[in-house]
């Protein structure tokens, strides 16, 4: 279930919104970011700054940690 929720934010809701609204696509966690690291740009949309995109993909990972530990704090998988 998670790949499949990642493929297709990765290959279908984040290109639409950078195709719709380039200025908030630039802060996906698949796309915008990343691209934001290594400086390629999409059409005439410029990429976040590498230091920007830096700290935007780690509040995504901290992000995505937090609600991890949310869902494990609720389930007893012991």
């Amino acid at each position: 279930m998670a790949i499949v929720a990642v493929l297709i934010l990765g290959f279908v809701v984040e290109p639409v919104l950078l195709g719709v609204a380039g200025d908030i696509g630039r802060f996906g966690p698949t796309v915008g970011a990343p691209n934001g690291v290594i400086g390629i740009s999409f059409g005439d949309e410029t990429p976040l700054e590498p230091a920007v995109a830096v700290l935007v993909l780690a509040g995504w990972v901290a992000v995505l940690f937090a609600a991890a530990a949310a869902l494990l704090e609720r389930r007893d998988l012991v």
